[in-house]
């Protein structure tokens, strides 16, 4: 069994308490700040130290950690990998009123330019040439340009064609 199923799978909380390279530091004490830091390689620490590309010994986790409290929209990861730790940093994709109001502008563009190429395309066909949305979508999209005046439909279902009234 590796380090990372002992330190995940002997424990029913998922938690536990492996010890690793890190000296006596379990995966648990560093994400809770609860331990002491201690180098483990001397001269790379002094090289960086002295570079400035480190401003202290041992506070890196704890300063990241405090940081992160004002960007929300960044998750921290950490896992134990053999003999080491991974850090890893993602960003939450955010999705806002403004994010959905583009997304909905430009679907809308799209289906008004495909409108004007061809006339008397279909909405399955415009679902397959937009690609990103379902029949159901572009029906709702139609259906909300008709109300707003933009799109009109002359003739019937089948053998009629759309009409652009005005641009968005």
């Amino acid at each position: 069994m590796n380090k990372i199923e002992d330190f995940l799978g002997n424990h029913e909380d998922g938690g536990g308490e492996s010890k690793s390279s890190f000296g006596n530091i379990t995966l648990d004490d560093l994400k809770k700040d609860n331990y002491r830091s201690s180098l483990r390689n001397v001269l790379i620490a002094e090289s960086f130290y002295l570079v400035k590309e480190i401003e202290k010994y041992g506070s890196g986790m704890i300063r990241i950690r405090k940081e992160l409290k004002e960007y929300t929209e960044i998750d921290l990861e950490m896992y134990e990998m053999g003999n080491f730790f991974n850090v890893v940093f993602r960003k939450r994709k955010v999705t806002t009123r403004k994010t959905v109001e583009k997304t909905t502008q430009n679907t809308t563009q799209k289906i008004i330019e495909i409108i004007r190429e061809d006339p008397f395309i279909s909405r399955r066909q415009l679902a397959s040439r937009i690609g990103s949305i379902s029949e159901d979508g572009i029906k709702y999209h139609i259906e909300k340009m008709k109300k707003k005046g933009i799109l009109k439909r002359i003739g019937p279902a089948k053998g009629g064609h759309w009409e652009v009234v005005e641009d968005e």
